[in-house]
């Protein structure tokens, strides 16, 4: 997140039309230390919020295999010691001890889930307060927005 030079052309030539700024929509502002910290700021939160939405991603992952798991031990139904895994090693345990185990971690994974939900939001809630405030400074000579 950098602001476009006003003289520099487009690195590609062959660039969307959508990244060259017109000569009257053009701003000549000076970054001040201010300035660089608030896209500092706008870039270290835009890192943050992919982080959380990946953590996110993975955490439902977990959560999906938690309930595959469960449903498993529900379908096998026999008194069976069920084989669960803490860290690195298979334990025995009886069908309704892994079940309980399973469900407790379920809760603990939606809590998370949760967790990061709400960060994520208070992340898009700063990112965009800051993005108002420099788009109104430097208008079309940042840009601000995620590139696929």
């Amino acid at each position: 997140f950098c602001l476009k030079p006003a003289s520099a052309p487009p690195r590609n030539p062959r660039a969307h039309t959508a990244e060259m700024i017109s000569k009257e929509d053009e701003v000549e502002a000076t970054v001040t230390w201010e300035d660089q910290q608030m896209i500092n700021s706008f870039s270290w939160l835009n890192n943050r919020m992919h982080e959380i939405t990946d953590e996110i991603k993975e955490l439902k992952e977990q959560g999906l295999k938690l309930d595959d798991a469960s449903t498993e031990l529900m379908l096998a139904m026999d008194d069976s010691p069920a084989k669960f895994l803490i860290g690195e090693v298979f334990v025995e345990m009886s069908s309704e001890d892994a079940d309980a185990r399973l469900q407790s971690e379920k809760a603990l994974v939606e809590g998370q889930v949760e967790k990061h939900t709400e960060e994520l939001e208070a992340v898009k809630k700063e990112m965009s307060k800051l993005k108002s405030k420099l788009y109104a400074k430097f208008k079309n000579s940042i840009n601000l927005e995620d590139e696929p």
